[in-house]
């Protein structure tokens, strides 16, 4: 899992249609779900290319057809977008439309005829809550979009915003039949609060117990107890796994295991970080060694030149000499050669 647990935890799980298609079909309208062939949902490319060439990706997108006569037509496709936020974002509806936008784009270049309708699910497990805009016009100044004339031409464009702030327990396993996607949407929910995430934790015991019965049951489980881990401080899975052993001792070395590993990718993580420390501290030590000793070789020329003007061509080369006089510095040797009558009182330890 990356530097960005919530949303890797996020697509890890819901990127599968079939759990991404029970988060959509609950938190959309009934009478609009009721429309939407639930078979069909399949990934959609989530690779949105912007006029000025800038890649912009949504976080989840599925296509489908609507429910009824001719659903296999192409016409009839439908795209559902889940876009995951851990906190309220004021530009929501505005960034929403501008991947509608880019989605209708791709979907003309590719199929041409009409626009298809896009939803869009937001689902937030901000910590107060979504109390963001849930409409594009609520962005606009209310004494403009209370002005009828104006408010007929304002779009509107409504999210679906799942909070799951406001779900109890019970709904949040009521509404999936595996228990993957419940125990994802509880742990975003919860996980962040040592406190809160120990208290409910026995009410989900029974999820945790049942995910291991399903296939890649273990590597879910482990997936999910490495996000309790990345969220919370070392103290809180401490505190996390004390519980899990006494209360759930079937998943306790599962635990175990997690916090081993992640101990030691901090360690991997310090002596990369110590490394590069020390390549970046040998690079200037280098560069300043270099500096000295550029420094010096200009010294000794321009003590060879002032050599030369005073005394005249030597019979010895002047840096033959300077070599031999390895215990005397060139400061010594230029000092010396402002009052000197001749090379030899210059070079006289040489």
């Amino acid at each position: 899992m990356t530097s960005r647990p919530h949303d890797a935890l996020f697509r890890a799980t819901f990127e599968h249609p079939s759990h991404a298609g029970s988060l959509l079909r609950s938190a959309l309208p009934r009478e609009l779900a009721a429309l939407i062939d639930w078979s069909r949902l399949r990934p959609a490319a989530n690779e949105l290319v912007s006029s000025s060439l800038g890649e912009r990706r949504t976080d989840l997108l599925f296509s489908t057809a609507l429910e009824g006569p001719g659903a296999g037509d192409g016409a009839r496709v439908v795209y559902l977008h889940i876009e995951h936020q851990s906190r309220v974002d004021t530009t929501m509806p505005l960034r929403v439309l501008g991947y509608r936008v880019r989605i209708w784009e791709r979907h003309r270049k590719r199929h041409g005829g009409a626009l298809p309708p896009v939803f869009c699910v937001v689902l937030s497990h901000a910590a107060k809550g979504w109390t963001g805009p849930r409409s594009l016009v609520e962005l606009f100044p209310e004494p403009v979009r209370t002005l009828a004339p104006i408010a007929a031409h304002l779009p509107r464009c409504p999210l679906i915003v799942e909070d799951l702030g406001r779900r109890a327990d019970a709904e949040l396993r009521a509404r999936h039949a595996h228990p993957l996607p419940a125990l994802t949407l509880w742990l975003l929910r919860d996980a962040r609060s040592p406190e809160r995430l120990v208290h409910r934790l026995l009410d989900w015991r029974d999820q945790i117990i049942a995910l291991l019965d399903y296939d890649h049951g273990e590597r879910d489980l482990a997936q999910l107890l490495r996000y309790v881990a990345l969220v919370g401080s070392e103290m809180d899975f401490e505190e996390f796994h004390r519980f899990v052993a006494h209360h759930i001792p079937e998943v306790e070395a599962m635990t175990m295991t997690i916090a081993e590993q992640l101990c030691r990718e901090a360690l991997q993580r310090g002596r990369e970080q110590g490394q590069r420390e020390g390549q970046r501290e040998g690079r200037l030590e280098g560069q300043r060694e270099g500096r000295a000793v550029g420094f010096e070789e200009g010294r000794s020329q321009v003590l060879v030149q002032m050599l030369d003007f005073k005394f005249g061509p030597p019979t010895v080369p002047w840096t033959e000499r300077l070599r031999r006089c390895e215990s005397t510095s060139v400061e010594a040797l230029i000092q010396r050669i402002l009052t000197a009558t001749s090379a030899e009182e210059v070079f006289a330890d040489g």
